[in-house]
Order: structure tokens, then C-alpha cells, then sequence
């Protein structure tokens, strides 16, 4: 459930963000959870389709949530890196991305593999970086298929 505080300096969609990944990351919401639809959610709160649509996109970066084309949104397995109260200040900071230590541990319900995102890239990269494995995956697109198109697309430079 969403609560949203009215006349918050913090805007609706990172209530929503911060709300649903405080669910997921303490088990409140189990993987393979079907969320609400962009579109009911938004009624449910009286807020723009677009507002939750971003928090469902910030999400689905941070590997939190899948989604699934028609089939909806779904919480995925994650394995926390940071204490809860530190992952909230992250994502309540837009800094969503952040893990600590040298990874962050994330396997989804279609794609049980660990996925490593390295601390010296710069939080916006590594936000880049996961959306765009989460696209891949929804497109069948494996990692190392992933990686040899960058590869090639960076002429060969690693």
C-alpha cells in the first residue's frame, strides 16, 4: 500500500519509488509480486499515469521490478547490499543506483544470474547501464550478446 504525503518537499513519483523499494528490499513484497498497473495505481492515488510510470522506470533501473509487456510489473529477487535505512537516503537522494561495497547482487524472476555493477562509474552511468540490461532482457537479449554489440560499437576498444 501508498501513502502519499500531501505538501511533502519530496515529489509524488519518489514517494512512490522509495514506498515500493522499501516493500521489496524488506520481503514486505515477495518476488514474482504482480504490482498494480501503471494506470490503476495512478487512479488508486489521483495522480498522473506519467508520475507512476517513472517510479515504476526508476524501479525497474535499480532492478527492483521487471516488467513484463502486457503481462504487467513484477517484483524481482534482490539481495541487499546496503542496510535498508542507507538504500532509502540513496533512492530519496536520486541516487537510487548506489550500492556499497564493490556490487550489487540482482536476479529476476526470468533470469537468475548476478549481475555486478562497478563502483567507479558514475551513479548516472551505472542508472544507464541498468536500464539497459533490463531492456535487453525484456527483448530476449542475452549479456554477452549485450556486450559484443558494445563491443563492436566501441570498435573493439574495452
Amino acid at each position: 500500500m501508498i501513502e502519499l504525503l500531501i505538501g511533502s518537499p519530496e515529489p509524488p513519483y519518489s514517494q512512490i519509488r522509495v514506498q515500493l523499494a522499501r516493500q521489496i528490499r524488506s520481503g514486505q513484497l515477495k518476488p514474482g509480486t504482480k504490482l498494480p498497473t501503471v494506470r490503476s495505481l495512478a487512479t488508486q492515488l489521483e495522480l498522473a499515469a506519467g508520475t507512476v510510470a517513472r517510479a515504476y522506470r526508476d524501479l525497474e533501473a535499480a532492478g527492483l521490478i521487471e516488467t513484463r509487456g502486457r503481462r504487467g510489473s513484477f517484483t524481482c529477487e534482490v539481495t541487499p547490499h546496503l542496510p535498508l535505512a542507507e538504500w532509502e537516503a540513496a533512492a530519496t537522494a536520486g541516487t537510487i543506483e548506489a550500492p556499497s561495497e564493490n556490487q550489487q547482487t540482482v536476479a529476476t524472476p526470468s533470469e537468475k544470474t548476478e549481475t555486478e555493477v562497478p563502483q567507479d562509474l558514475p551513479d548516472h552511468l551505472q542508472m544507464q547501464i541498468q536500464a539497459l540490461l533490463a531492456s535487453a532482457r525484456a527483448a530476449g537479449i542475452g549479456t554477452d550478446q549485450l556486450a559484443a554489440q558494445l563491443r563492436y560499437n566501441g570498435h573493439g576498444k574495452s
